[in-house]
């Protein structure tokens, strides 16, 4: 399944860095004036979407995702904004399956909820998912994790944004001096947009990617570089660019995106972006009943207890063996947390214990990692 991700990865490049700076004033010129002025842009409205089918290795998905709200660019240390969520995806072994959430910031808190989610025939245990639908749940914004999260963060970085590390500045540099399209013309005006095409520079996106993981301390392995330029050879990305006449800015951009021979996966696929409603304030309004996101909910929902348990472990409130450790119990703790399963006939307590113990250890390792 991981090879049917591949064509995402050009969407998120050709839309997020169509920087075509030359020195002559042509019509790649004109489409950069104008993608740098909806970077500055202070507020809008916007909408995403991106479908097809990919065959891989003989399994064919059909989807479909879009996502669409509303972006607030005036304080970038504080990004405010809207996003709903509407995922949809076909596959021949689970048939039709969906995900829907929304997801909003006010500049200090990240909340978000999701409202619907397939159980892929019965594959997702409901005991894993039931628990966080419905519910809203915040994290802080101020976390290093999270400082940056936007839907177009890159839309609003500039290049004197006194928060930019200098790797980032280094990295801003490399991304504006590069060209990301090519066989850009003017072709027509239409309601009020002058219309452009442009295409995908294989050549200028490889040399993007390497320097850009150089700068990061890294580099892509003879085999990782093979596969790399193989993918993007197999690549084609053909757009229409939408430039308002009155904003002079790049507001409405369409394309297609094809996949042929890249290792057993071919591609057809289409994606659409517009931005609306220019200058118009935002106001996001934070939901009520939330509930803070705690990482360890996630593994309580694998173990298949409900959140409001998984929190009761975590304090005095849940019974344990000997008051150490939340995660260690008697067979009375097992019965009276409604788990009586695991402490009746032949299972082995002392084993479970240690698969706990092992399980959250893990955890604790992994946000640590993260940040937490």
């Amino acid at each position: 399944m991981k090879k049917l991700l591949i064509p995402f990865m050009v969407v998120a490049m050709v839309l997020s860095g169509c920087s075509l700076l030359d020195k002559e004033q042509t019509a790649k010129d004109l489409v950069s004036e104008a993608f740098k002025n909806l970077e500055g842009m202070d507020y809008y409205d916007y909408e995403f979407d991106f479908g097809g089918e990919v065959i891989a290795e003989g399994e064919t998905v059909d989807f479909d995702i879009s996502y669409n709200g509303k972006q607030d660019n005036t304080d970038k240390t504080k990004p405010k904004f809207t996003m709903e969520i509407d995922i949809g995806f076909s596959v021949e072994e689970f048939g039709d399956q969906s995900v829907k959430g929304e997801i909003r910031s006010d500049g200090e808190f990240l909340y978000f909820i999701l409202s619907e989610v397939s159980d892929f025939n019965g594959e997702l245990p409901s005991e894993m998912i039931d628990p966080f639908k419905e519910q809203w749940y915040s994290l802080s914004l101020t976390d290093d994790l999270l400082g940056g999260v936007s839907p177009f963060s890159t839309y609003s970085m500039t290049e004197d944004d006194e928060n930019m590390t200098d790797e980032q500045r280094e990295l801003m540099e490399l991304y504006e001096d590069t060209e990301f399209l090519k066989d850009v013309e003017f072709v027509k005006t239409e309601d009020g947009y002058d219309v452009y095409t442009g295409a995908l520079d294989k050549d200028a996106s490889k040399k993007f990617i390497n320097k850009a993981v150089e700068m990061q301390g890294q580099s892509l392995t003879g085999d990782e570089e093979e596969e790399f330029y193989k993918f993007m050879e197999s690549v084609d990305v053909d757009m229409l660019m939408y430039v308002d006449k009155a904003e002079n800015a790049l507001t409405k951009v369409t394309g297609t995106v094809t996949m042929i021979g890249m290792e057993g996966v071919d591609a057809d696929l289409e994606f659409s972006m517009e931005f609306m409603n220019l200058h118009e304030p935002v106001v996001v309004e934070v939901p009520t009943d939330v509930e803070e996101f705690d990482p360890m909910m996630i593994l309580g929902a694998m173990m298949g207890m409900d959140p409001a348990m998984m929190e009761a472990a975590m304090t005095d409130d849940f019974p344990m063996d000997d008051g150490s450790d939340p995660f260690i119990m008697d067979s009375s703790g097992y019965e009276d947390a409604g788990m009586e399963d695991y402490a009746m006939g032949d299972y082995d307590l002392d084993e479970f214990n240690k698969e706990m113990e092992k399980a959250v250890k893990e955890m604790e390792e992994g946000m640590a990692e993260l940040g937490y």
